[in-house]
């Protein structure tokens, strides 16, 4: 009886996250104040062509805001880059604790915010 009401709570848990809106279908909430489009940060030289990858380090041009990379879907032939990334001073945007920006990382704009 036990085995089964973990293989239940188990399989409950799986699919609330499969069925989480803040899956790499979907972003969240708008983002607010957000510049026309990141810039790489100076702070960390570009090694390499980066057209097919999410950039580590991204800034806000405007104040400085430093963005980090956490997390990225797609890549080369996927037609799909997204990133999701950590912001220093954290607040900006909108974002509450617990919270990224998606940023389409071709374009380094902001596709809206989701879920750490």
């Amino acid at each position: 009886m036990i085995h089964s009401r973990i293989v239940f709570l188990s399989l409950l848990g799986a699919m609330a996250c499969a069925a989480s809106p803040t899956g790499w279908a979907s972003a969240g909430a708008p983002a607010v104040r957000l510049p026309q489009q990141f810039q790489p940060d100076p702070a960390f030289p570009l090694v390499s062509d980066t057209s097919a990858t999410c950039l580590v380090h991204l800034m806000d041009p405007r104040d400085g805001t430093r963005l980090t990379l956490a997390q990225s879907d797609g890549g080369p032939g996927t037609g799909n880059l997204r990133g999701d990334y950590d912001i220093d001073p954290p607040g900006r945007y909108g974002l509450t604790p617990g919270h990224r920006l998606r940023l389409d990382c071709r374009s380094r704009k902001a596709i809206g915010i989701v879920r750490s």
